[in-house]
């Protein structure tokens, strides 16, 4: 161990580090210092994490061969604390330097710290953690997965939304639908828990829960249910008209509901729609919102 703590006020130029050496103390190194090393030592990484000038002095007489990870492959949750990348062993056992340095395929779906392999999930989608210590990597490859996800409905985390719902859908029917589903429960507008037989309405709230802290929520839109009842009546008609009329304006996801052919505008022909699925003539078709 090196710790030139007392020494904090003087300007090291250059050092050189024994490979044996397993800590360098920050007091006596700064940006500007040349250390002198052996490759993969501890002298090797302080210099990497650091960006300080290294000179190589060769490598150090006993490098790893095989890293062994408590798991080579993870799903993590955007955001979410308390993900770690563990080493289980690394052989042999009397590799000179153990300290690992990780690395991110790409930061801009998972980031994770150098030393410590603590990792945060930047947004849904798959990327490779590389693991080195002493001149060996292996790979562990992480999943961020969001919260709240399916393959037959979608979820919008932009205007955190879920849709492509039908009508006459049950809470049960749609909790089946979203991955995860024994973390998955939906509360009415007012916040209120729903039951499985409850129908599913414009404007409802689905959480993702776990041991009984909600991690994520999105809101649900059906289209055409400008009300929120579940189903589309002379009420939701009405509605989009009272809208078109600028008499009482929709916003949020009811106004998502009333755009019911889905090009982003409320008008006659949303109007026309909905009075033709109440007549029987058509049916409302869900829409991605």
């Amino acid at each position: 161990s090196i710790d030139f703590g007392a020494f904090s006020n003087c300007a090291i130029n250059k050092i050189t580090v024994p490979q044996t050496t397993v800590y360098l103390g920050y007091d006596c190194i700064d940006y500007g210092t040349t250390i002198y090393g052996y490759n993969y030592s501890s002298a090797y990484d302080y210099a990497r994490i650091n960006r300080n000038k290294f000179i190589s002095l060769g490598n150090v007489d006993i490098m790893a061969t095989n890293i062994e990870l408590e798991n080579s492959n993870l799903e993590i949750f955007p955001h979410d604390d308390g993900n770690t990348i563990q080493i289980k062993k690394i052989y042999p056992e009397n590799v000179i330097n153990k300290t690992p340095y990780f690395t991110s395929s790409d930061t801009s779906i998972l980031w994770v710290d150098s030393q410590t392999g603590d990792l945060i999930g930047v947004k849904a989608w798959s990327a490779r953690i590389t693991v080195t210590v002493c001149g060996f990597s292996t790979y562990c490859n992480v999943t961020v997965t969001n919260y709240i996800s399916s393959s037959q409905l979608t979820v919008n985390l932009t205007n955190n939304t879920i849709s492509n719902i039908s009508i006459n859908q049950t809470v049960g029917q749609i909790r089946a639908k979203i991955n995860k589903s024994q973390n998955i429960k939906i509360y009415s507008a007012q916040d209120t828990l729903l039951s499985d037989s409850e129908l599913i309405g414009t404007g409802m709230i689905v959480k993702y829960v776990d041991r009984s802290n909600e991690k994520y929520s999105v809101n649900t839109v059906v289209t055409g249910d400008v009300n929120g009842d579940g189903k589309i009546t002379l009420t939701d008609y009405a509605k989009v008209k009272a809208h078109i009329l600028n008499k009482e304006a929709q916003t949020g996801v009811y106004a998502f509901a009333a755009d019911v052919n889905g090009d982003g505008n409320i008008t006659l022909t949303d109007y026309a729609q909905i009075k033709s699925h109440i007549l029987g003539k058509s049916q409302i078709v869900p829409k991605n919102y």
